[in-house]
């Protein structure tokens, strides 16, 4: 009898090891940066895979002409928007392959911002906001009294920087303003620290401080006086735990000095950092350099002698 039991048994395990039900363990498959350029403004993108970097990947796409604005990144997608060119284009980040694009030949989508539904879009040309469909393409334009910025999604509303010290909040299924906050010093970019606070950065001027304002994301109220801060940005890890063993779970910050921590770097002139894979990626000296936390390792990956303005670090998705 036991000998019949461990021949079904085995039988068993031999089928699920053949069944096609495999353990996800996800990885990051390639990152993507919008850097800057210091002496005219420009954009671009560059693009990582696991042994390089590819610098101007939005020439890859016709759509844009070579003029990037801004872009998003969602699940398996990736949006671009060209001002200039008055489009957006939606890839496909699995194959790397246009979805689609979009012309809006009478708004100009300088910043952009991924909702559930809705992009939020922005010109800064004309003073105007536009949630635009993710299904139908149709487009709601909002007319506003400052120029507006960029803009952050925390479900359900945009957290949008507008004017010089303004943060308009939409609610996304309402297509409205919800409220507008007043901060004390000029905005420069918004941040979530997954504490139920939406964080705004602000300077005096261009070349001082960095003064941070926390929000409340259920009253949309400003919860302290702007706090001054040791350091020159910022990035919050979106994991409070390690699920697969390998995330980072606590901030990094460029401190004024030039030293990213907490990890040890000096002269950095700017990082992003994917946090799923413990991996920096920060500029030294006009280069990139990618470091793993995990293994200390080090590689140099390319010339670049711009800022990072933001990331997104592309996880494929298990298939249904």
């Amino acid at each position: 009898m036991r000998i019949l039991i461990f021949f079904l048994l085995s039988l068993l395990l031999i089928a699920c090891r053949f069944d096609g039900d495999e353990v996800y363990y996800p990885v990051t498959e390639r990152g993507y940066i919008l850097g800057i350029h210091p002496l005219d403004g420009s954009k671009e993108i560059l693009r990582i895979d696991q042994q390089s970097l590819h610098r101007h990947w939005e020439n890859s796409w016709q759509g844009l002409g070579g003029k990037i604005s801004d872009m998003a990144g969602q699940e398996d997608r990736l949006w671009l928007s060209s001002g200039e060119g008055n489009r957006l284009i939606e890839i496909d980040l699995k194959t790397e392959t246009q979805v689609r694009q979009i012309d809006l030949p009478q708004f100009s989508p300088h910043y952009l911002s991924i909702g559930t539904t809705y992009v939020l879009l922005s010109d800064t040309l004309s003073n105007q906001v536009a949630f635009l469909n993710q299904k139908t393409e149709s487009l709601t334009v909002l007319a506003l009294d400052h120029q507006p910025g960029e803009a952050m999604y925390i479900a359900p509303v945009f957290y949008l920087l507008m004017g010089q010290k303004e943060i308009q909040i939409l609610h996304e299924t309402a297509l409205a303003p919800l409220g507008e906050l007043s901060l004390e010093h000029p905005h420069e970019s918004l941040a979530y620290d997954y504490r139920n606070t939406v964080i705004c950065y602000s300077r005096r001027t261009e070349d001082s401080v960095l003064f941070q304002t926390d929000i409340d994301v259920n009253t949309f109220q400003i919860l302290a006086p702007a706090v001054q801060l040791p350091f020159n940005k910022v990035r919050h890890s979106p994991y409070r735990s390690q699920n697969f063993g390998k995330e980072r779970t606590n901030s990094v910050r460029l401190l004024t000095n030039g030293n990213l921590t907490p990890e040890v770097f000096e002269a950095v002139t700017d990082f992003e950092i994917d946090f799923f894979e413990s991996n920096y990626y920060y500029v030294r000296r006009d280069s990139v350099f990618r470091y793993h936390i995990d293994s200390q390792s080090r590689s140099a990956l390319g010339a670049f002698g711009g800022t990072f303005h933001k990331s997104f670090f592309y996880i494929p998705t298990p298939e249904k």
